[in-house]
This record gives structure tokens, sequence and C-alpha cells, in this order.
């Protein structure tokens, strides 16, 4: 009898109250709850943030290691201790603490991936919104591109909306990949570890021509399945709380842009730079960005 594939979910969580309900939703609506593991990394102030999870003790499937919020160092370090919480599962799931899933969400994503023509497809997408408790917008897909590049040479993304009647058979082969909802085979975390020396600004970018260079393909989902929180009234943020997020920040922003040669400032990367599978020049043609000049293509803008 074939074993059942086993995913890890990792959930970097920043003061939350939306985290519990997460992890409710995530398991109830799993095919196989039991094939989970779920890895936290909680940054919380104590006494004040403790209820938001509490729950966690409750569950076999979930591992949670706290953090002094006043100590993080934001959204992509927390990201990679997230990923060190890996213990060789099949799949790998990278999501907010502020999600919610459709039924049977592990094997819809299970056989998405597989129907990707590609020997290292990943599924990724912004999801479309949710209120809570469960209002869930079910009235279209959503497709990545992207939008255009900030003033710090950081290059932004947007979403296309397609109708749910009108979504294609097969997922939708795309260029740029999102922090919020990446799935793929678990040695997808190994082989591009998360880059703990990056704030928030540019983390997609990053990640996306460093798996893409790596070798792997980026594909949208063509059938709803993980719904995302996109407004951040209610609860607290790391940009809030530390003034001098914008020091970490342009220093973050300057590993990106010397990776990606829009400034001369060579940056020592160390494990966090490019791929060898192709190029960055290869990635610049396939997706219309050229990065040095900061310009997209037209058809890709459209």
């Amino acid at each position: 009898m074939k074993t059942k594939p086993t995913i890890f979910v990792q959930i970097a969580a920043y003061r939350d109250p939306e985290t519990e309900a997460t992890c409710f939703d995530l398991i109830q609506k799993a095919t196989n709850p039991d094939r989970l593991s779920i890895g936290i990394i909680w940054q919380g102030v104590e006494g004040e943030d403790d209820s938001f999870i509490s729950f966690a003790q409750f569950f076999p499937q979930i591992k949670v290691e706290k953090y002094d919020a006043m100590s993080s160092k934001g959204a992509c370090w927390a990201r990679a201790k997230a990923q060190k919480l890996y213990n060789g599962e099949d799949y790998a799931l990278q999501i907010d603490s502020h999600m919610r899933f459709e039924q049977g969400w592990d094997e819809i994503l299970i056989n998405m991936l597989a129907e990707c023509d590609s020997d290292k497809p990943l599924l990724t997408t912004y999801p479309p919104d949710y209120e809570p408790p469960m209002k869930l917008r079910k009235t279209h897909i959503l497709t990545m591109r992207p939008k255009e590049f900030t003033p710090q040479n950081i290059i932004t993304f947007t979403s296309t909306l397609t109708p749910i009647d009108k979504a294609p058979d097969k997922p939708i082969p795309g260029i740029v990949c999102a922090a919020g909802f990446l799935f793929g085979k678990g040695s997808y975390m190994q082989e591009v570890p998360y880059d703990p020396n990056l704030y928030f600004f540019g983390e997609e970018i990053s990640m996306a021509v460093r798996l893409w260079t790596s070798g792997w393909d980026f594909y949208h989902p063509n059938k709803l399945v993980i719904y995302h929180l996109w407004t951040r009234k209610g609860r607290n943020t790391h940009s809030g709380d530390h003034k001098d997020w914008t020091i970490i920040d342009l220093e973050s922003k300057r590993r990106v842009a010397s990776m990606l040669g829009t400034i001369d400032d060579a940056v020592d990367l160390g494990e966090y730079g490019l791929g060898t599978a192709r190029s960055i020049e290869d990635y610049q043609n396939f997706s219309g960005i050229d990065f040095k000049n900061r310009t997209i293509s037209k058809q890709e803008k459209s």
C-alpha cells in the first residue's frame, strides 16, 4: 500500500490574532491532516499576545518556536527560521499567518502540481481575499505579473483576475512568485534557502530570480484553493513596532539590487545568490523584465 505524501507547512507569524483560525482551518480542511507538519515562527510580546498562540499545544502536527517580537528582524528573517523546521517532508507550503482554505486543499495542491509541465514546478500566486471569520471571495482566480519599479530599484508585482468559470483546465505558467503562497516539492527549500538578511520589500523578486535560475518553474493555480486576508487592520506589524526598520530595509534592498545588477555595489550574498541552472540574462529574456534599464516589456504589462 502506497504511503500518503507528507506536507510541511511553514508560517511566519508576527503578533497575528488570525494565526489560530488559520491553523484550525488548515488542519480541519485537509484531506490527510495526520500527514501535515506545521512549523510556526511566533514573534509575540509576552503577556500581551500569549492567547494568540496557546492553541498550538493541543495539536501534535504543530511545532512552535517563540521569539520576542522586539528582537525580530522581519518577515524574511522569520521565514528563513521557519524553513529550518523542515524535516524531509515530501512537499512544502509557505504561507502567511492569515489564510483560509478550500476543503481538501492538500490533495488539490498535490494534484495540481502534477499537472504542471515541468520537472521542478512551484504553485504560487496572490490568493483571493477573505473576510474573517469565513467570508471567502470565490469569484476569480488570480495570476501574477510585474507592475513597476520603485525608486529604490525594487520591482513590484500585481494581479490579473480571471472569472472562475473561465479558468483554464491546467495551472497557468508564470514568471514570478508570491511569498505568501508557495507550494512544491520540499527540496526547493533545500536548494534555495530563504535569505534571512532581507527585510520585506524585494523578497519576492529575489526568490523568483533565485528559484528560476536554480531550475524551478512557476505556475499559478487554475482552481480556488487558498485565501488571504489583505487588510492589515486589527493586527500589529513589524514596521509599526520597530522604528528603525527603515535601516534594515535599506540594506535589504541593496542586497536585492546588487544581485539583480541594478546597482554597481557588490554585496557578498553567500549561499543566498543566484542559481546555476539558468542565468539572470535568461530570466530577463523569459520574463520581459530588464533590471538594468528598469523596464517591463509591453506584453507583460498589459
